[in-house]
C-alpha cells in the first residue's frame, strides 16, 4: 500500500497518458473512415451524375488533400484508377481530374523526399 502512495502521481501520469494516446489513435481512425466516406459519396454521386453535389464533394477532397498521408492517397490512386481503367479522360470528369490530382501529389512528395535524400550531406 505504501508503494502505491508514494507513486501515486506516476500512475495518474500513466493512466492519463494511455487515455490521451486511446483517443488519438481513435481520432485518426474516424478522419481516415470520414475520408473514406467522403471519397465513396463523391464517387457515387459522380457516377449518378449528381454534378454539382459531386463538384462540392471533389473541392473537399481536393482541399484536405495535402493533409493526408501517402497510403491514403495511394489507396485513392488505386480506387479511381479501377473506375477509369479503359476510360478515355476528359477534362469535365471529376473522377479523372482527381485521380490526376492524387497523382500529382503523390508525385510531388516523391521528388520532395528524393531532393532530400539527394542532398543529405555526407557523415
Amino acid at each position: 500500500m505504501r508503494f502505491l502512495r508514494q507513486y501515486q502521481y506516476v500512475f495518474y501520469f500513466l493512466a492519463a497518458l494511455v487515455v490521451c494516446s486511446v483517443m488519438v489513435i481513435r481520432q485518426s481512425i474516424a478522419n481516415n473512415s470520414a475520408h473514406y466516406e467522403r471519397r465513396e459519396d463523391f464517387i457515387l454521386l459522380n457516377t449518378r451524375a449528381e454534378l454539382e453535389a459531386a463538384q462540392q464533394h471533389y473541392d473537399l477532397l481536393v482541399h484536405e488533400m495535402p493533409s493526408l498521408s501517402d497510403a491514403v492517397l495511394a489507396n485513392d490512386l488505386q480506387r479511381t484508377s479501377l473506375l477509369l481503367d479503359g476510360k478515355s479522360c476528359t477534362p469535365e470528369d471529376l473522377i479523372c481530374r482527381y485521380n490526376v490530382g492524387v497523382s500529382n501529389e503523390l508525385q510531388k512528395r516523391a521528388e520532395r523526399r528524393l531532393g532530400k535524400l539527394l542532398h543529405k550531406p555526407q557523415d
